[in-house]
């Protein structure tokens, strides 16, 4: 059995680091270009999510899907890079719904 509390210590740990990139960017989300200032900020957080996913995964952690920011981070979640990922969810969904998950996930992967 899974470790689902860890689901909430990731999504807490994630919000705060978000707050304090946020903090360092006054005014970014009314900004015409916040996609892409997001884009750039989920680059930055992307090494910290996965070092924080790793640790709970190696306690059992497998809830990663409950996360709020799984669409954002699930590579990092699931220890995969971006082309392991896409096979992992194309095995867990109806090929329509993977084209429409796929254009999805790709416009938080620019950049």
């Amino acid at each position: 059995m899974g470790w689902c509390s860890a689901t909430e210590i990731i999504d807490t740990a994630i919000e705060a680091a978000e707050s304090v990139l946020s903090t360092a960017m006054p005014g970014w989300e009314d900004s015409p270009h916040r996609d892409i200032t997001r884009n750039r900020m989920d680059r930055q957080l992307r090494p910290f999510v996965r070092k924080i996913a790793d640790k709970l995964r190696s306690d059992d952690w497998d809830c990663q899907q409950d996360s709020d920011y799984y669409d954002r981070f699930g590579p990092e979640m699931e220890g995969m890079d971006d082309d392991e990922f896409r096979a992992h969810q194309a095995q867990q969904m109806e090929p329509e719904d993977f084209a429409a998950w796929l254009e999805t996930w790709r416009v938080y992967r620019a950049g």
